[in-house]
């Protein structure tokens, strides 16, 4: 068993995690939630924490405790799994159904607010608002009462619970945040005399009441729904319900949900939850067969795919990727969206060692759009044995490798292959010349080591340029390819670098750590020149420290002169082939045009900046090579573009004024 001190740390950060989750301001995400659940199960299964329904912790003023508990939703993340849940929980004895029908599933959405209730006096009066806060003591809502949807009366002693939430129509007003967020900050104010709570609606999805005589009677879910609304009509009060269906077909209604509803309905939702056919005793008969915990049984929240999903590493492989060692874990093939998982990143090196990651280790993974998943978080369970990667060679060309803050380097740069090939497939891709892979940049890469070729990218370059119609890779390439028409599609493919290259474009290319091309224009780098001025001005800064991470890093990289001279040749090279770099006082002047301004359409400015200036010229996205961005607002996504590339914002008055 894992030390006590260990444990206890891990049980407060759970009741933090979980505390500020029903509050509404979740810390992390629900997958990581839950993988934190995992670990402590795997290391103290018995623990009290997996009895409590929330936090278990005293009441604070404002806070009041729920006379029936609100818990919290058991989850399930395929409509597989959902399915057989629902069939598993209908073949419990004693259930009733209707004879003349197959048992169904209540289907309705899991909005995604803050979840709350009304409580209503003897009289059926208005008492006070809660929200959900740990399932067992809630939080006193002040402002509730100002909600328009949030309906004043009801039977005598009983309470309503629904969903506080921000329609989606509003987004645009708070651009874009977090509703659920904007919603929890809302419902804390005390004495609030803004209009924001106009915003927040009460969405209503049960209800009870605590007297017998007044018991709500329902002999399914859509009837208890239907009563409840017939109840609230009588009052002639504002009131919204949650929708409910009934389905035979989980994985149809599913389907349906994230492809259409999801999109279409109101309301924020994080899933679907469905709830089994038949009363209050079904419910009795299901929950009695399980000691309950935080949650029900007899229904169940059925959420959309997530980015994340848990596995164990059962390899880690090492690779020298422009000097810099990386590594990427081979994990037990997992589905994240949809795509089967086989292998993710794990950064630095000092990462690696830092979460104790080895062979045998169980990952929380998170893949975001088609990148390589990266680990958000590892523990090692309990009796597996970890097997820990350890180096101190590089495992291509042998070198005594060093520490560079967190990661391990290959200090070989000019003498190890590995090191070459990342670095030239860097500038390819950076250069985005295509239909060159990996086999052709290996073979290569051999044949300059095997011929005594410097492992530099000026060599590269000189192999591959013409001279009477030929070139000297040319003998390589037809016989690495054996004829036939991949020579000729490799030489249509490497031309490129020889016909239409900008200076900025292959400074960016180069084996220059953590600099790219955003960080180049950010200091008004965009030629060789602007380079060699930037560098020599380092060289005469007397300070052994420079004011900013780039310019240490680009002065110490200027110190290896195999790094000067590869770059110097490179230039050289490639001097008649570059095309003119759009530079701010040259003979062509590009702008680019974000937001509206007032009375006026973009046809409108450009014809009006052509007529004042021949040389002014609209581009429509913002690029490196932009001179200008015309803009009367300052956070669009192209003035946040602008500012990365340090590229001047102006009005339409001042471009004018500037270049009349």
């Amino acid at each position: 068993m894992a030390d006590e001190k260990t444990i206890e740390k891990l049980v407060s950060k759970l009741y933090q995690y979980r505390e500020a989750y029903y509050s509404g301001e979740p810390l992390i995400s629900d997958e990581l939630f839950d993988f934190k659940e995992q670990e402590l199960r795997e290391l103290d299964p018995n623990n009290k924490y997996f009895t409590t329904i929330g936090n278990n912790r005293a009441s604070d003023d404002g806070k009041i405790e729920h006379k029936i508990p609100m818990l919290s939703m058991q989850k399930v993340k395929t409509a597989q799994e959902a399915a057989k849940w629902f069939f598993n929980i209908i073949e419990t004895p004693g259930l009733f159904f209707e004879k003349s029908l197959a048992p169904q599933v209540w289907v309705e959405p899991k909005l995604d607010g803050v979840s709350g209730k009304i409580v209503y006096d003897k009289d059926g009066n208005f008492l006070y608002a809660a929200n959900r806060g740990d399932g067992r003591i809630g939080n006193i809502i002040p402002i509730a009462k100002r909600i328009a949807s949030v309906p004043k009366q009801f039977i005598p002693n009983s309470e309503i619970r629904g969903e506080f939430i921000i329609p989606k129509r509003h987004k645009k007003h708070f651009k874009n945040r977090p509703l659920r967020n904007i919603c929890s900050g809302i419902l804390k104010r005390i004495d609030d005399l803004s209009d924001d709570i106009k915003f927040v609606e009460f969405v209503i999805y049960d209800a009870f009441a605590y007297d017998n005589a007044d018991r709500i009677e329902f002999k399914d879910r859509g009837e208890k729904i239907k009563k409840i609304t017939s109840l609230l009509a009588e009052n002639n009060d504002n009131f919204i319900v949650n929708n409910i269906m009934k389905t035979i077909n989980i994985e149809d209604i599913y389907n349906k949900y994230v492809n259409e509803w999801r999109d279409m309905w109101l309301y924020e939702t994080d899933g679907i939850i469905l709830t089994i056919d038949g009363g209050e005793d079904n419910y009795h008969i299901v929950n009695s067969k399980y000691i309950i915990t935080n949650c029900n049984r007899y229904n169940m929240a059925l959420k959309p795919p997530a980015e994340y999903a848990e596995t164990t590493i059962i390899n880690i492989d090492v690779a020298v990727n422009r000097t810099k060692l990386s590594f990427i874990a081979e994990v037990e093939p997992v589905y994240i969206n949809g795509v089967l998982i086989k292998r993710a990143s794990l950064h630095e090196y000092r990462n690696m060692v830092s979460k104790k990651i080895g062979i045998g280790t169980r990952v929380l993974l998170k893949r975001s759009n088609d990148v390589i998943p990266m680990i958000v978080e590892a523990f090692n369970p309990e009796g597996v044995v970890i097997k820990y990667i350890q180096l101190s060679k590089c495992p291509v060309c042998k070198t005594k490798l060093v520490r560079n803050y967190g990661d391990l380097m290959c200090p070989n740069e000019y003498g190890c292959v590995g090191v070459f090939k990342s670095k030239l497939a860097y500038l390819l891709n950076s250069l985005k010349i295509k239909n060159i892979g990996p086999a052709i940049i290996d073979g290569v890469v051999e044949h300059f080591y095997n011929t005594n070729l410097e492992l530099k990218l000026s060599t590269f370059i000189q192999q591959n340029l013409e001279k009477d119609g030929d070139y000297p890779l040319s003998s390589f390439i037809n016989e690495f390819y054996n004829g036939g028409k991949r020579p000729l599609i490799y030489r249509l493919n490497i031309n490129k670098i020889f016909d239409g290259v900008t200076e900025i474009d292959l400074l960016s290319g180069f084996n220059i750590p953590s600099i790219a091309k955003a960080e180049l224009v950010k200091r008004g780098i965009r030629t060789f020149k602007d380079f060699t001025k930037y560098i020599r001005d380092l060289e005469k800064d007397e300070k052994v420290i420079f004011d900013s991470a780039f310019d240490t890093i680009l002065y110490n990289w200027s110190r290896d002169e195999n790094n000067m001279d590869d770059i110097n040749k490179t230039y050289k090279l490639m001097k008649p082939y570059f095309i003119e770099n759009v530079d701010h006082g040259g003979t062509i002047i590009t702008y680019c045009i974000s937001g509206e301004i007032p009375g006026m359409t973009r046809a409108d400015i450009i014809k009006y900046l052509s007529s004042t200036n021949k040389n002014l010229v609209f581009v429509p996205n913002i690029t490196t090579r932009t001179n200008y961005l015309i803009s009367e607002q300052k956070d669009t996504a192209k003035v946040m573009r602008a500012i990365k590339y340090n590229i001047p914002i102006v009005t339409l008055s001042e471009m004018v004024k500037k270049f009349k």
